[in-house]
């Protein structure tokens, strides 16, 4: 990951380890035991918090498909 996106390669062969796993433009693969999820980092207008939002899991979501799920929430909240 040397350009600092994830490779749909090292995520089906579960080359990653545990932990928080950056894409870019927010976009993080969070690895625990047991569960695998695609998670949206963004900072709230409001609070200026760090919120995360689950796109959804592993398994159910490839990475095009989080990449669009990420690119569509970016523009509803810009």
């Amino acid at each position: 990951m040397k350009d600092g996106k994830l490779k749909a390669i090292a995520i089906s062969r579960g080359d990653l380890p545990l932990g928080r796993h950056n894409d870019g433009r927010g976009l993080y693969l969070v690895i625990r035991p047991g569960s695998q999820a695609w998670v949206f980092r963004y900072r709230d207008r409001v609070t200026g918090k760090l919120r995360d939002m689950g796109l959804g899991a592993l398994a159910d979501l490839s990475l095009a498909g989080a990449r669009k799920a990420r690119d569509q929430v970016r523009s509803q909240l810009l």
